[in-house]
């Protein structure tokens, strides 16, 4: 029985809107008791500090959600360096935001860390190609990686060549 299979539509206008924020790199906004707190796209320091906060053994589990919250608002090295201590406390001890209250703003954040991994995957993918030391293949190795890739046995591989 065969699958039918849907035609690729044309993207609304709000997924359009999306891109453009996007790749603008605007904020978005996530809203914890009435307060707006505003979320950009997560670089590396915000995104290695949610790492680090995720991996640690020790700790209140209570926190986790708070902790991640203030690095990712801050979301730099030199305003998480000074001020994460502060506002993870802030946010924990003094406003009380509950889990709960933070399902909305940690959604965000998996957002928009899943948009930094991938286009440091693009990145990094791209960069190793562009290496000077890697090794240049003559022709007779591309021919054969070429045929190995494509799952032809005529050619000679490093797996297959016994001398």
């Amino acid at each position: 029985m065969a699958r039918k299979t849907k035609a690729p539509t044309q993207p609304s206008m709000a997924d359009e809107r999306e891109l453009e924020r996007t790749v603008d790199n605007e904020k978005d906004y996530a809203e914890i008791r009435g307060r707006k707190i505003a979320l950009p796209f997560l670089n590396q320091f915000g995104l290695h500090k949610i790492s680090h906060i995720m991996t640690d053994k020790g700790g209140n589990e209570l926190v986790v959600g708070h902790k991640c919250l203030a690095a990712a608002r801050l979301n730099g090295y030199f305003k998480i360096k000074l001020f994460w201590g502060i506002l993870w406390r802030w946010y924990a001890y003094v406003r009380a935001y509950t889990d709960i209250e933070l399902t909305q703003a940690v959604s965000l954040i998996k957002k928009k860390a899943d948009v930094a991994l991938a286009v440091y995957s693009i990145n990094t993918t791209l960069l190793i190609g562009m290496r000077e030391t890697i090794m240049k293949m003559n022709r007779e190795e591309a021919v054969a990686t070429h045929q190995e890739l494509f799952g032809d046995k005529a050619g000679k591989s490093a797996k297959s060549d016994l001398g």
